[in-house]
């Protein structure tokens, strides 16, 4: 039997010129997680860990257990994976997110402690900056290799045939716009979108459901769980083996924009233009279309993104209170915490499409 034509595996890397990563070994972000494991990854965590009892999950597949109370991967022990060697893709992949669609594009999660700001506060569309990522090859590596599986080939079939479909939804609607076209356009107005977004709804997060929270890693806290109540912010840091070790207190959000210097202004601005170039973003955005009848892509786009800017500087505002109540213009180091404690909040959405 002839075997299926391989898709073209193209990694587009543009995104990740001149960022530059080094994993921080004393952080421990992305153990606070669940990873998934296919089953030959399961049989070489097994040899490694034979009593491990993993979380049934899909298409065969499985999750790595997390300690309860929000606690880390049961395989961190005080910082350091026990199973390094034989960990799964999720894990080889981070700290970057690839997605399926029309193009394979690479990200990087700024989240990860690890990974440098000093490209993105320069960043723009089309503007060249140093040669090329920079301490990412064993990540880009694990992916081009994920890509040219067999299972990831019938994945990607199906996430190229799911943006189509959605695609020739919204033209026949009057809903497209040429997805190029609208970030130009809004790319125009990003200095307005974040007094838009406030004030911001943040929803409730509860202790009692720790693993569903935004995480973000301090340098004297580590890894900080956002709990929340509709009115306040109740940061706690995490345990790795589960719990609350620290609370921070309660932190009423803000219900107009603070103020920004030039520099914390700048970055702010260029994050919104990187995240909308991200086609996750876009991919995730219009998923959620089908909730606002009659709205375009550009306008769900906009929404989108005022929102997250307003997410991002709220945040920023929480983490510099924390440090320093008496804090009143947010710098470009709040803002880069700001973005540190939303963006891989901000990417862990359901796509249009698939991500690897």
């Amino acid at each position: 039997m002839a075997r299926p034509e391989t898709l073209g595996v193209h990694l587009d890397l543009s995104l990740l010129r001149g960022l530059e990563f080094r994993c921080r070994p004393d952080c421990g972000l992305c153990c606070f997680a669940r990873p998934f494991v296919t089953p030959s990854e399961r049989l070489r965590l097994l040899q490694i860990a034979p009593e491990t009892a993993f979380v049934p999950g899909t298409d065969s597949g499985a999750y790595i257990p997390s300690r309860p109370k929000g606690g880390a991967c049961v395989f961190l022990r005080e910082k350091r994976c026990n199973v390094h060697s034989a960990r799964p893709f999720p894990c080889r992949e981070f700290p970057l997110s690839v997605y399926l669609g029309e193009r394979i594009q690479a990200t990087a999660i700024f989240s990860c402690p690890g990974v440098s700001f000093e490209a993105l506060a320069a960043w723009s569309p089309g503007k060249r900056i140093g040669e090329g990522p920079s301490g990412f090859d064993e990540e880009i590596t694990a992916a081009r290799t994920e890509l040219r599986t067999p299972t990831t080939q019938i994945r990607l079939r199906a996430a190229r045939a799911d943006v189509a479909r959605v695609q020739g939804i919204l033209q026949r609607q009057g809903r497209w716009v040429p997805v190029e076209e609208a970030r130009n356009r809004i790319r125009l107005r990003i200095r307005a979108l974040f007094a838009a977004g406030f004030p911001v709804s943040i929803g409730t997060a509860s202790e009692s459901d720790l693993e569903a929270c935004p995480l973000y890693f301090d340098e004297e806290l580590g890894v900080v769980a956002l709990v929340s109540t509709a009115k306040d912010w109740l940061p706690v840091a995490l345990r790795e083996g589960g719990g609350i070790q620290r609370r921070m207190g309660a932190f009423p959000l803000r219900r107009n924009p603070p103020r920004l210097d030039a520099a914390a202004d700048t970055l702010a601005q260029s994050y919104l233009s990187y995240m909308l170039q991200r086609d996750i973003f876009v991919a995730a955005v219009i998923r959620s279309m089908n909730r606002s009848r009659g709205v375009d892509v550009e306008c769900a786009l906009t929404k989108s993104l005022t929102a997250l800017g307003a997410d991002v500087v709220s945040r920023a505002w929480l983490r510099a209170q924390i440090r320093d109540p008496s804090t009143s213009i947010l710098t470009e180091r709040d803002v880069r915490d700001g973005i540190c404690a939303t963006d891989m909040d901000a990417l862990d959405r359901p796509v249009v499409g698939a991500v690897l």
